[in-house]
């Protein structure tokens, strides 16, 4: 999924990113989340992101 958004000169905002590990087996997932932009300095940022993966781990309401 793409998103794209706008912001004035100096100007920043908060991100969300959300992932669905449903299918995933259990492990460390890794990669890079790309940022492209207008500014001739830095058109292209990339942020390390990581996902444990955990299928024992149960978590949420209503569990004991």
């Amino acid at each position: 999924m793409k998103s794209a958004s706008t912001l004035a000169p100096d100007d920043e905002t908060a991100a969300t990113v959300r992932v669905d590990a449903t299918n995933l087996g259990d492990g460390r997932y890794e990669a890079l989340l790309c940022l492209y932009s207008n500014d001739p300095r830095k058109r292209f940022v990339t942020l390390p992101v990581g996902l444990d993966v955990d299928s024992d781990a149960i978590s949420g309401d209503g569990f004991e």
